[in-house]
């Protein structure tokens, strides 16, 4: 066994638009609560020193940070553990219906904040490869219309128990019947 490599530690988050000029993504629908020592400086009037860092590109002018604001907008990377309360239902129910679980289960948060930050409420969400179908789980908690696809039955029957909740669920009988556990859906 060769050992060349390191453990991926990251994995990348893509959004694609056929219109530039007509994205609806707005960043005042994910802001992060201000830190405790942020709020205390915009409740002191800001900073007031006036000083430039390196080529004068970053700049501090007098009361800078004084607007009080709702929150902060959060950096473009986002730091998530692996599991979630969603995550250990999922495997839960997989092991109830004796159905394997989806292998790279992600938290629900992270499609929850894409779809905030992308989409308005009413618009639809599509995942071509839905896996654990995190993403028609956050588009259903915000009121989003959501489609999604997968080839592998058994986590389409998995991911289908996480909305039996929800009004106007309904499954097709013939996917009711993968795993152990058959049940009737109509």
């Amino acid at each position: 066994m060769n050992r060349y490599q390191l453990c991926a530690g990251w994995e990348p988050v893509y959004w694609f638009t056929n219109d530039p000029y007509r994205v609806r993504s707005d960043n005042r629908r994910i802001l992060i609560p201000h830190t405790d020592k942020h709020q205390k400086l915009m409740a002191q009037g800001g900073d007031s020193r006036v000083v430039s860092y390196g080529d004068g590109a970053y700049r501090l002018r007098g009361n800078a940070f004084s607007n009080v604001t709702e929150g902060r907008i959060p950096k473009n990377v986002i730091q998530r553990g692996h599991r979630c309360v969603d995550t250990l239902e999922l495997r839960r129910i997989a092991k109830e219906l004796g159905l394997p679980p989806h292998p790279a289960m992600f938290p629900t948060d992270i499609p929850e904040m894409a779809i905030r930050f992308l989409t308005e409420e009413g618009d639809l969400v599509v995942d071509p490869f839905s896996g654990s179908n995190k993403s028609g789980l956050a588009a259903q908690r915000n009121n989003r219309r959501w489609i999604v696809c997968d080839i592998i039955l058994e986590y389409i029957r998995t991911q289908a128990e996480m909305f039996t909740s929800f009004d106007g669920f309904w499954m097709n009988p013939a996917i009711g019947m993968v795993g152990s556990r058959v049940e009737e859906y109509s």
